[in-house]
């Protein structure tokens, strides 16, 4: 909770359609309250500082989606074997996620990191570590704060394949284990 004089801001996270509860004492302080989502306009209701509220009141809030050109499409960051440094179409899809970060200043984003199956699991973790650690590098390079970036290695622990013999897979299919998902933190 923040207090900004005689208004509060509450932020909270609700699951669909779950009532906002909001007791007296809160509402003798709060001026208005903002209903906000992640690709749709917020909506502010603003309190009249002579209203005084006896009874509960209902209120359903239809938030307007944002148009296609505010939304973020973002590719995975691919490597090449044995290597952290990002290709040219990495870059491409990191300044995308920068571009949008620098539209929405509130994000915070999560880069998790992962490596094929070749390797010693040891290894594999310092790697995906290096990966990640690349992708906030190129970011931060970019103006983004350091605290808007969460980054973690998982080695070879999240294969999105059965690729967990080496001799067993085609080069193509360790390629889709070696990435950097990025993904943008919701509060839970």
């Amino acid at each position: 909770m923040i207090f900004l004089g005689k208004s509060i801001t509450k932020f909270l996270t609700k699951k669909e359609n779950l009532p906002l509860l909001l007791g007296k004492s809160e509402l003798s302080i709060i001026d208005s309250i903002v209903a906000s989502k992640i690709n749709y306009r917020d909506v502010r209701f603003v309190m009249k500082a002579d209203t005084e509220c006896n009874a509960d009141q209902n209120s359903f809030i239809i938030l307007e989606k944002i148009a296609d050109s505010d939304y973020i499409k973002l590719e995975n960051i691919y490597y090449d074997f044995d290597l952290w440094n990002i290709r040219p179409e990495g870059k491409k899809e990191l300044d995308k996620l920068v571009k949008y970060m620098n539209s929405h200043p509130d994000l915070i984003i999560e880069l998790s990191s992962h490596t094929d199956c070749r390797g010693t699991d040891q290894y594999n973790d310092w790697l995906s570590d290096k990966r990640s650690n690349s992708c906030v590098n190129y970011i931060k390079s970019k103006g983004i704060l350091p605290e808007k970036i969460i980054a973690k290695g998982f080695g070879e622990k999240q294969l999105v394949n059965n690729c967990i013999d080496e001799s067993l897979c085609s080069e193509e299919e360790h390629q889709k284990n070696r990435r950097t998902e990025l993904k943008i933190k919701l509060d839970e």
